[in-house]
């Protein structure tokens, strides 16, 4: 007993100093580990948990989406995803001049307002606030508090007294240097791209006077308005737009700015048919840009008597004596852009010198897409931009934290852009060409992306204009590597598709990327070069796709579908165009319901078919079965 109670003794002794030398191992393990000269091991730890825990690492950003208006995610909403926009050269002639009217305004307002504009993409811009002649204390304050802010692009300009909201804008244009002049209200607000899409547009469009986006109305109303300068003759019974716009300096000169006599409001109206009188007319570009900050009713008419019902009749009659020709003609210009067939690519420098060319913190891609719609081929660009804008990547000794990239698209075709805000919500930095540029403009704009963003790299995705530009880009704006990624041939258009493409441009081309061997072998039998071509598997989130029982009963439950393990559900997530073939399906389901199978089929998805699918579907009686989402 003696011996054995030795044993236990010595025993335990040796386990205590066992476990004391394993907290002393941790001990110094951690304090070395913590220590930034000693990282590779922590390194290929945050690799390996980047890959292993990728999805919940993703960082989630929201944006306005004017399906669904959320209207508190304003351009100023701290988690809007966010881009660089900073300029290599502090010391610049303006290009752009942002006049800033201020008569006793909402010191935060202006904040806020001055907050969206620092947050635009262009930003070789000055700001020049001209205030009316406050009295308030606290606005005067906070003219003084933007003064001390010591921002060389901003300057604050005084009346001795209150003139007027024309005379304001009036002596904005005329303390400006910029040649474009855009007007932005002291509590309104701007999306990013705002100033950089309205300068181009009117680069672009030599005819055109002036330009705007659509608006979101927030505050005291809120309402989202798609209505621009094609309204055309809509514009002689009432003003459909806000003042929020860039005007051409030469166009007002010419009709000499703002009437100085209307002290009552509706000075942007009178501006508006004053240039229509004169033969000069504006194109509004489809996208949300400004945020018209509305108050009370009864606060809007005591400041603008113009408001009032009864003014605006009065209002509108003097208009109509103003500006007789208009009313009277009624020949609105109209400006169209011609996408089809051959043009001539205008590489003539639409700056002189270089122009917004932004400093870079972190790797960029530029992408260039045909447009923003539901499908196949548009869930995987919006995961790959997911991927590189959410995670953390590049873990080097010199970069223990690694990076996100940052990523700019350009879609070149005139398709729908159903899926727009889904890629906002990735990147601010989204310019769809057609919106706001000539189809001749395509080529010189997209080399101004790359000398302003400077990318790594440029992807070329099923763009056919993507594809045709390479050699171009590869000419006029050398540098980043370009790329290309292929889904699937199409025997039947272009002898291939745009696989058939990626054959004919790989000497101008880094890398070719496939979703398949099949594809690989099938360019390689076109005569591409095997070795540059590699092949990177769509594959899918097991995630976001995996089968959850409580969403399969909400699901189920939502579309009166019967919580039945014997009742399938058909699910056609696709595009509905040819190359989907929805008519297959279609005919699959008859023969289904004929069958009287228990099934559900569910359409997923939005296309050229649309209105056939919907009519086969009433056609063939097969609403029991068949339910088309869009």
């Amino acid at each position: 007993k003696k011996y054995r109670g030795g044993i236990r003794r010595y025993y335990f002794r040796g386990l205590l100093l066992i476990l004391l030398f394993t907290l002393l191992t941790l001990y110094w393990y951690f304090k070395m580990t913590s220590n930034k000269g000693f990282n590779m091991h922590s390194e290929l730890c945050g690799n390996l948990m980047n890959t292993l825990n990728e999805q919940p690492r993703l960082k989630t950003f929201l944006t306005f989406d004017p399906r669904t208006p959320n209207y508190t995610l304003t351009p100023i909403y701290p988690y809007r995803p966010k881009f660089t926009y900073k300029l290599h050269n502090q010391h610049f002639q303006p290009v752009v001049s942002i006049v800033i009217p201020f008569y006793n305004g909402d010191r935060d307002y202006l904040m806020e307002t001055l907050s969206s504009v620092f947050l635009q993409s262009f930003q070789q811009f000055e700001v020049l606030i001209v205030n009316d002649g406050s009295t308030e204390e606290k606005s005067v304050l906070a003219l003084k508090e933007v003064e001390k802010m010591k921002d060389p692009r901003i300057t604050v300009h005084h009346h001795s007294q209150n003139k007027g909201l024309s005379a304001v804008r009036n002596t904005g244009m005329e303390k400006s240097q910029g040649e474009f002049i855009f007007y932005l209200d002291s509590d309104d607000m701007i999306e990013p791209t705002t100033i950089e899409k309205s300068l181009w547009l009117l680069q672009s469009y030599s005819e055109v006077g002036f330009t705007k986006g659509y608006t979101v109305g927030f505050g005291d109303q809120e309402y989202v308005w798609p209505v621009g300068f094609d309204a055309n003759e809509r514009f002689l019974s009432e003003n459909l737009v806000t003042a929020t716009s860039m005007i051409r300096r030469s166009v007002l000169n010419a009709v000499g700015g703002f009437d100085v006599k209307n002290l009552d409001g509706m000075e942007d109206w009178d501006f508006w048919l004053k240039c229509a009188d004169k033969g000069i007319w504006g194109k509004s570009i489809p996208e949300y840009f400004d945020w018209y900050r509305r108050r009370p009713k009864a606060e809007e008419e005591k400041n603008w008597k113009n408001f009032k019902s009864d003014k605006h009749t009065h209002f509108q009659r003097k208009l109509k004596t103003k500006y007789p020709k208009i009313f009277t003609q009624r020949n609105f210009p109209s400006f169209e852009n011609n996408l089809e067939g051959t043009f001539f690519v205008n590489n003539t420098p639409i700056f002189s010198g270089q122009v917004n060319s932004l400093v870079k913190y972190k790797p960029r891609l530029l992408m260039i897409l045909p447009w923003l719609s539901m499908g196949g081929a548009d869930k995987f660009n919006l995961n790959l931009i997911k991927q590189l804008t959410g995670r953390k990547w590049g873990f080097t000794k010199s970069n223990p934290n690694g990076f996100e990239w940052e990523v700019t698209i350009a879609t070149t075709g005139n398709s729908e852009i159903s899926w727009f805000d889904e890629f906002l919500r990735l990147t601010p930095d989204i310019f769809v060409l057609p919106n706001f540029l000539q189809h001749n403009d395509f080529p010189r704009f997209l080399c101004y992306l790359v000398e302003s963003r400077h990318p790594d790299l440029i992807l070329v995705s099923n763009s056919e204009l993507g594809y045709q530009l390479i050699p171009y880009l590869r000419s006029f704006c050398p540098g980043p590597k370009i790329i290309d990624f292929n889904h699937m041939e199409e025997v039947n258009w272009k002898g291939g598709g745009y696989p058939r493409y990626s054959v004919a441009m790989q000497n101008f081309l880094d890398l070719n990327i496939v979703a398949s061997n099949h594809l690989k072998e099938w360019m390689t039998s076109k005569g591409a070069d095997i070795k540059r071509v590699h092949v990177s598997p769509v594959n899918v989130d097991p995630i976001e796709f995996n089968r959850d029982s409580e969403a399969r009963a909400l699901v189920r439950s939502e579309y009166n579908i019967p919580n039945d393990e014997n009742h399938m559900v058909v699910l056609f997530a696709a595009r509905l165009d040819q190359q989907k073939q929805p008519k297959v399906m279609l005919n699959v389901f008859k023969y289904l319901a004929a069958k009287n199978l228990k099934f559900t089929g569910l359409i997923v998805g939005d296309g050229v078919l649309r209105r056939e699918v919907d009519d086969f579907v009433t056609e063939f009686q097969l609403e029991k079965f068949v339910q088309v989402l869009g």
